[in-house]
């Protein structure tokens, strides 16, 4: 893990506190959650304060595509590809495996660990319980909406404890992820993989801060809705999980 510090001058602070005073209050209409600390925003941009801010949450990593950041409630990642990407995060429970998908859909699928030590999925397909209407409705019309749907970011996270920002949010080729304390306790606990697609017929899997399965074919499937193509056990050692 890289630990990255900062220090900010007394004046610095105020400077700041002041700055994210006049944002909260400017962005007020430009928001339809509340789910970040304020003045942060989840709204599919990174905002030069977001980016700099020490004062309401920690920097625990900055990396070329990759901000992570925590406060006493949530950690929060942000994404600045430039590129069309997919996100995927990874919880590495002891007996769980939850993957966090966020693109034109959020949703989440589980592998339970079972008595032989074997990870087991815990439904055959993705289940998007919240569409970006604007990319859905270009595909599937009226009928996008799922059969029991989830319409807002703040029900998302009250349901699932973690939410993500879709892809017609905000500034493209920017994404925002939000994750529940309660759900997540340490970072040691979670691997960030980003599909970045520079073309129709190249893309890359960039994975932070070690690739989930040696496998990176298997990995892409993953980003590509592919859960039903893996098998429904997974052997013991599939998941590249770190020893206690």
């Amino acid at each position: 893990m890289i630990i990255i510090g900062r220090h900010i001058k007394p004046f610095g602070y105020l400077f700041l506190a002041l700055n994210a005073l006049f944002i909260s209050c400017s962005n007020k209409e430009k928001s339809e959650t509340n789910i970040l600390s304020e003045p942060y925003l989840l709204d599919g941009s990174i905002s030069v304060f977001e980016k700099n801010d020490t004062i309401f949450y920690d920097l625990l990593y900055e990396g070329h595509f990759l901000l992570i950041k925590e406060n006493q409630e949530h950690f929060y990642i942000g994404v600045h590809s430039d590129i069309k990407t997919i996100m995927n995060v990874y919880h590495l429970g002891d007996d769980q495996i939850k993957i966090m998908h966020a693109s034109a859909s959020l949703g989440e699928i589980n592998f339970d660990r079972n008595t032989s030590n074997e990870w087991v999925r815990d439904r055959d397909k993705w289940d998007w319980r919240y569409r970006d209407k604007q990319v859905w409705t270009n595909y599937h019309g009226e009928d996008y909406l799922h059969q029991d749907p989830i319409r807002d970011f703040e029900t998302f996270y009250s349901t699932f404890g973690w939410v993500g920002s879709t892809v017609s949010f905000g500034s493209q080729r920017e994404m925002e992820m939000v994750i529940s304390k309660e759900k997540v306790h340490d970072l040691d606990q979670l691997v960030v993989s980003l599909d970045i697609r520079f073309d129709e017929d190249s893309t890359h899997v960039y994975s932070w801060p070690f690739l989930l399965t040696d496998d990176s074919l298997e990995v892409f499937k993953i980003h590509q809705g592919g859960i039903p193509l893996l098998p429904k056990v997974l052997a013991t050692d599939y998941f590249n999980i770190p020893v206690k």
